[in-house]
């Protein structure tokens, strides 16, 4: 167990706050500049030059810049809480709290291969891979200590900045 989460469970005084639940909503590709295919592609090219399988995507931000998503969950920043996978073969998976998703936004998604799943989900989608033969990047500044021992159990390859390898 880590320290936050127990003080969390027992100040019964200051409970933990729920995630938020602000709805999500798109970024058009006139303003983004990019496609979310053209943008996975480029990631995927990147992540076999650098031969890594996929990459975990931590940092908000780099998240809503790749799926040309938006949200209001971070006070004066256009991010939503979630985290991300994306492959080698040009797909990825949002894992989020899709009560906060719309219909236009779960059909952009899946219009561009990116699957949706709990946002709980990650640690067993990391964990399913654990002491396997995935290789994975991850930028260890942004990511938290919970899944970074799952990756820790993988070869990664530390990488750091929007997305890069």
């Amino acid at each position: 167990d880590n320290l936050v989460d127990i003080v969390w469970q027992q100040d019964q005084e200051n409970p933990m706050p729920p995630l938020p639940t602000e709805p999500i909503f798109l970024h058009p590709t006139k303003y983004a500049g990019q496609s979310v295919p053209e943008k996975l592609q480029k990631l995927a090219s990147d992540m076999k030059d650098e031969r890594v399988d996929r990459i975990l995507l931590t940092a908000l931000d780099d998240i809503a810049w790749l799926l040309n998503l938006r949200g209001s969950d971070v006070s004066f920043n256009p991010v939503f809480i979630a985290y991300c996978i994306a492959t080698t073969e040009g797909t990825a998976t949002l894992f989020v709290d899709d009560t906060k998703l719309s219909a236009e936004v779960r059909e952009h998604l899946a219009a561009v291969d990116v699957a949706i799943k709990p946002y709980e989900a990650v640690c067993e989608a990391l964990q399913s891979t654990a002491q396997g033969e995935v290789e994975y990047s991850y930028d260890p500044a942004q990511c938290n200590h919970k899944l970074f021992e799952f990756l820790d159990t993988n070869p990664v390859v530390e990488c750091s900045g929007r997305t890069s390898l």
